[in-house]
C-alpha cells in the first residue's frame, strides 16, 4: 500500500499540471473517508479476526477529547496499519479504508502516468489486487467491506474525472445531465473552476536548475537589501 502511495506521488510531483492532481487526490479522497466515516457511524459489525485487539471503551473519562485526539494521533501515526501494533479500533469496517487507498493509487497511477507505461500500469494493478486478497485473507476486512470500496471508489473516481474531461456536462444543469445531481457536484465546481480542459499528459521536474538559480538570486538581492538597511 505503502509503495503505491509514493509512485502515486512521485507521478504527481513529475506531472506538469501537478497541483491540478494534488487537488483532485485530496477532493476524491475527502469524498470517499467523508463516506465511510458515515457508514461507520451507522453500521456495526464484530470482529472480523476474535484475535483482534480492541481498545477499551472509554467512559467516564474527564479527559475525554484528550484521549480521543490521543487515539487518532496514534493511528494516524500508524498509517492505519495493524502491524505496527497502533491500529485500536473495532467495527471501523464498512467500508474498508485500506481498499480505498489501493484502488484510488492505482487509478490515479494509470489515470495519470504515460500511457505507454504499461508494465506500470501492470505492477500497480497486481499489487492493488495482491494487497486487497492479503486483506482479505489476514481476516482485515469482510468481503462485503472490500466490494462496497471498490464500487464506490471507482465510481466517484470515474464519475469525477468525466465531468471534469467533458465540457458540455461540466456546465451543463439540464435534467437531462443526471451526472449535475450528484451532491458533491457544487465541490466539484469549485475546485475545477480553472480548469477549462482535459489535463495535458506532460511531465517535468518540479524545479529546474535555472529557476533555483533564479531564486537564488532574487533572495539573495533581498538579503542584500535588509542587510545595508
Amino acid at each position: 500500500m505503502l509503495s503505491l502511495f509514493a509512485a502515486m506521488l512521485i507521478i504527481t510531483f513529475l506531472h506538469r499540471h501537478r497541483w491540478i492532481v494534488l487537488r483532485r487526490i485530496a477532493t476524491i479522497g475527502s469524498l470517499l473517508y467523508f463516506g465511510r466515516c458515515l457508514t461507520m457511524f451507522v453500521t456495526q459489525v464484530p470482529k472480523a479476526d476474535a484475535n483482534y485487539y480492541c481498545s477499551p471503551k472509554l467512559q467516564n473519562d474527564s479527559h475525554l477529547m484528550w484521549s480521543i485526539t490521543m487515539r487518532a494521533l496514534s493511528i494516524a501515526s500508524g498509517v492505519g496499519l495493524t502491524i505496527n501494533g497502533k491500529h485500536k479500533l473495532c467495527g471501523d469496517y464498512i467500508y474498508s479504508g485500506h481498499t480505498i487507498v489501493l484502488v484510488i493509487t492505482y487509478l490515479f497511477i494509470r489515470e495519470y502516468s504515460p500511457k505507454n507505461w504499461r508494465p506500470l500500469h501492470l505492477i500497480s494493478a497486481v499489487f492493488s489486487f495482491t494487497g486487497v486478497f492479503l486483506l482479505l485473507v489476514s481476516r482485515g476486512h469482510y468481503t462485503i467491506d472490500v466490494l462496497v470500496a471498490y464500487w464506490i471508489t471507482t465510481r466517484v473516481f470515474w464519475q469525477y474525472h468525466t465531468i471534469a474531461a467533458m465540457p458540455s456536462l461540466r456546465h451543463n444543469r439540464s435534467g437531462h445531465n443526471h451526472l449535475s445531481k450528484i451532491f458533491w457536484y457544487p465541490l466539484f465546481s469549485f475546485m475545477e473552476a480553472n480548469v477549462l480542459r482535459p489535463v495535458p499528459q506532460r511531465y517535468g521536474f518540479p524545479f529546474t536548475i535555472t529557476s533555483c538559480k533564479k531564486w537564488f538570486t532574487r533572495h539573495s538581492k533581498l538579503l542584500n537589501l535588509r542587510t545595508q538597511r
